[in-house]
């Protein structure tokens, strides 16, 4: 799952901390070094007890599934958003969270042969718990 730097305002909320609740899973986040990810970003996530890594500057090769996935956001979001105007970002935050929906639990990935990114989450994680 990607947190980009318009849905990270929501991160810290409590509908969001569900909706990210397999923390127990995730050991790094990439993030680049943008003003898009405050400091209150990066101690959260370190007070999860997850790493927060920063890429190198002006590397943005290693960022590439970041930009692809702002790239399906414009795409496929802000199309669906075409000609309406959204002047409430609670109405905004509930488009944001179906789109999410979609796109975690029911859109089909190339990159991940066919499945969704909760079933590949799902593939590997019985796949890490058979091994323990």
């Amino acid at each position: 799952m990607v947190i980009n730097r318009i849905a990270w305002p929501q991160a810290a909320s409590r509908r969001t901390r569900r909706r990210y609740a397999f923390t127990e899973i995730v050991d790094v986040i990439q993030t680049d070094n943008g003003a898009g990810f405050p400091s209150a970003f990066h101690w959260h996530v370190l007070d999860k007890r997850i790493q927060h890594v920063y890429i190198k500057p002006r590397t943005p090769r290693l960022n590439e599934k970041v930009k692809r996935s702002h790239r399906i956001d414009t795409e496929e979001f802000y199309r669906l958003l075409y000609g309406i105007v959204i002047d409430d970002s609670t109405l905004f935050s509930d488009k944001l969270q179906e789109w999410e929906d979609y796109y975690n639990y029911h859109r089909p990935h190339g990159g991940l042969d066919g499945q969704t990114p909760h079933e590949r989450l799902r593939q590997k994680t019985t796949a890490k718990a058979a091994q323990a």
